[in-house]
């Protein structure tokens, strides 16, 4: 028997809540799903020839999960066995967690366009103060610090490097303004650490912009960048 080459036109479970006790919210969805790495691979395809009775086999490009991978990562998912000693998964078990997922990170995004909105006000009406985490510390090093783009000029592309400290992080955003103060970009940051944007030329026009770090609604700082026809 082929266990690889199984069709269905029509495929239902049963998912009437009357069936279902003990229904909670799945945790952190996001984080479950951030863990499970994804592959595309060429599947082996054993099958008999029609024609001469012999044993072929073809590799078929396939999308998919490691069950192996999975079990460590889920240990919730049905995984089981075929006759053959191999490991079988109920891919429609990851639908919910990949929902769920999608759902919290939506609200994460929601929450940074409602700080950026605030941002863009302060920065707007000149209020925006620098955070008290820009203060130098005991060491004399600033806890959040935005790197000048290298390199400066550019023409081609530039990176702008950033060091966010990860104590009461909750949400960050690369700004860049034009030298009249029009916001241009605006680049949420979803975590903490050192990390950099690329910044391509041919998004912006020839001349000097503004590029601001800001997190959790404070201005780090503030640096220029000039790009080169």
């Amino acid at each position: 028997m082929n266990y690889h080459k199984l069709f269905a036109e029509q495929y239902f479970q049963i998912s009437d809540e009357k069936y279902k006790l003990n229904k909670t919210l799945i945790s952190n969805p996001l984080e479950q799903l951030l863990a499970l790495k994804a592959y595309k691979y060429d599947m082996i395809d054993r099958y008999i020839d029609s024609a001469t009775g012999d044993s072929l086999e073809q590799l078929i490009p396939k999308y998919g999960f490691i069950s192996q991978e999975i079990e460590e990562v889920l240990s919730d998912i049905m995984i089981t066995k075929d006759v053959g000693g191999d490991k079988l998964m109920d891919y429609n078990q990851i639908i919910p967690i990949s929902v769920g997922a999608i759902q919290e990170q939506q609200k994460i995004i929601d929450s940074l366009k409602e700080e950026l909105e605030g941002i863009k006000r302060e920065l707007q009406s000149g209020n925006l103060k620098k955070s008290s985490f820009d203060e130098e510390n005991e060491a004399g090093k600033k806890l959040n610090v935005l790197f000048q783009n290298t390199p400066n000029p550019f023409s081609d592309k530039t990176a702008i490097r950033y060091s966010i400290q990860e104590n009461e992080f909750r949400a960050g955003a690369l700004l860049i303004f034009d030298m009249n103060g029009t916001l241009l970009k605006q680049i949420p940051i979803y975590s903490a650490g050192e990390g950099q944007v690329m910044i391509n030329g041919n998004e912006l026009k020839a001349g000097m912009y503004i590029y601001s770090l800001i997190v959790n609604q404070k201005e780090v700082d503030t640096k220029r960048m000039i790009l080169l026809n």
